[in-house]
């Protein structure tokens, strides 16, 4: 076999070897064990931005619906930052 790749997308790199990009769905990904701390980090971070969303939709006077669901969305992230 010649300089080429061998492998649906991957990447030969240096020394031989490659580099593999894989996809997974969302939901596949939740199930990759993380660090309690990371888990916080990554719920705070998801914290911020849907309070952000809800901040924005109510300055543009946003579709009531859309609030409603991220208010939702919102409790839902808390309650799993009270079961860390």
């Amino acid at each position: 076999m010649g300089r080429g790749l061998s492998k649906p997308g991957a990447a030969m790199r240096k020394g031989g070897s490659f580099l593999l990009h894989v996809i997974i769905g969302h939901s596949q990904l939740e199930k990759i064990p993380m660090s309690i701390e990371r888990q916080r980090k990554s719920l705070e971070e998801q914290l911020e931005e849907i309070m952000d969303g809800i901040a924005e939709l109510k300055r543009n006077r946003g579709d009531n619906f859309s609030v409603k669901q991220l208010e939702r969305t919102k409790k839902m992230v808390k309650s799993k930052l009270d079961k860390l």
